[in-house]
Protein backbone atom coordinates (compact mmCIF):
# COMPACT_ATOMS: atom_id res chain seq x y z
CA UNK A 1 0.00 0.00 0.00
CA UNK A 2 1.15 3.75 -0.92
CA UNK A 3 1.63 5.45 2.02
CA UNK A 4 -0.59 8.34 3.25
CA UNK A 5 -0.09 11.72 3.25
CA UNK A 6 -0.17 12.00 6.50
CA UNK A 7 1.97 9.18 7.41
CA UNK A 8 4.71 11.10 4.63
CA UNK A 9 4.39 14.39 6.52
CA UNK A 10 5.21 11.98 9.36
CA UNK A 11 8.25 9.90 7.50
CA UNK A 12 9.55 13.69 6.47
CA UNK A 13 9.53 15.10 9.84
CA UNK A 14 11.11 12.17 11.26
CA UNK A 15 14.06 11.90 8.07
CA UNK A 16 14.68 15.84 8.72
CA UNK A 17 15.03 15.26 12.67
CA UNK A 18 17.88 12.42 11.71
CA UNK A 19 19.82 16.10 10.12
CA UNK A 20 20.28 17.85 13.90
CA UNK A 21 22.10 20.75 12.02
CA UNK A 22 19.98 21.43 8.81
CA UNK A 23 18.47 24.29 8.01
CA UNK A 24 16.87 24.47 5.23
CA UNK A 25 15.98 27.62 3.68
CA UNK A 26 12.11 26.91 2.90
CA UNK A 27 11.34 24.17 6.28
CA UNK A 28 8.08 24.20 4.72
CA UNK A 29 7.99 23.81 1.01
CA UNK A 30 10.74 21.20 1.70
CA UNK A 31 8.84 19.06 3.42
CA UNK A 32 6.06 19.72 1.21
CA UNK A 33 8.10 18.82 -1.65
CA UNK A 34 9.49 15.09 0.46
CA UNK A 35 5.91 14.32 1.36
CA UNK A 36 4.88 14.49 -2.27
CA UNK A 37 8.04 11.71 -2.90
CA UNK A 38 7.39 9.74 0.11
CA UNK A 39 3.51 9.21 -1.41
CA UNK A 40 4.77 7.54 -4.66
CA UNK A 41 5.88 4.63 -2.62
CA UNK A 42 4.86 1.56 -0.42
CA UNK A 43 4.96 2.98 3.12
CA UNK A 44 7.43 0.08 4.25
CA UNK A 45 9.77 1.33 1.96
CA UNK A 46 9.13 4.81 2.97
CA UNK A 47 9.60 3.81 6.54
CA UNK A 48 12.95 2.00 5.89
CA UNK A 49 13.83 4.86 4.02
CA UNK A 50 13.43 7.55 6.82
CA UNK A 51 14.89 5.37 9.95
CA UNK A 52 18.68 5.67 10.89
CA UNK A 53 19.61 2.96 8.63
CA UNK A 54 18.09 4.20 5.45
CA UNK A 55 18.43 7.28 3.75
CA UNK A 56 20.63 8.95 6.28
CA UNK A 57 22.92 6.39 6.36
CA UNK A 58 23.51 6.97 2.71
CA UNK A 59 23.52 11.00 2.93
CA UNK A 60 25.45 11.42 6.42
CA UNK A 61 26.20 14.84 6.03
CA UNK A 62 24.16 16.74 4.16
CA UNK A 63 20.29 17.02 4.11
CA UNK A 64 19.43 15.21 0.83
CA UNK A 65 16.94 17.04 -1.64
CA UNK A 66 13.53 15.38 -2.73
CA UNK A 67 15.18 14.23 -5.98
CA UNK A 68 18.01 12.35 -3.57
CA UNK A 69 15.03 10.49 -1.48
CA UNK A 70 13.09 9.52 -4.76
CA UNK A 71 16.34 7.92 -6.00
CA UNK A 72 16.81 5.91 -2.81
CA UNK A 73 13.29 4.95 -2.70
CA UNK A 74 13.14 4.35 -6.59
CA UNK A 75 16.39 1.95 -5.95
CA UNK A 76 14.59 0.13 -3.04
CA UNK A 77 11.68 -0.29 -5.09
CA UNK A 78 13.54 -1.79 -7.67
CA UNK A 79 15.76 -4.56 -5.77
CA UNK A 80 12.47 -5.25 -4.32
CA UNK A 81 10.58 -5.84 -7.74
CA UNK A 82 13.46 -7.52 -8.77
CA UNK A 83 13.69 -10.29 -5.68
CA UNK A 84 9.86 -10.74 -5.91
CA UNK A 85 10.45 -11.77 -9.90
CA UNK A 86 13.11 -14.39 -9.13
CA UNK A 87 11.27 -15.50 -5.47
CA UNK A 88 7.94 -16.41 -7.58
Amino acid sequence: MLCSPSEAAHYARVLLSGYPNANPTDPQYYLTNVVAVLTRYEHDIVFAGCQATGIPASHPTFLPTAGEIGNWLERKSAERAKSEHYAG
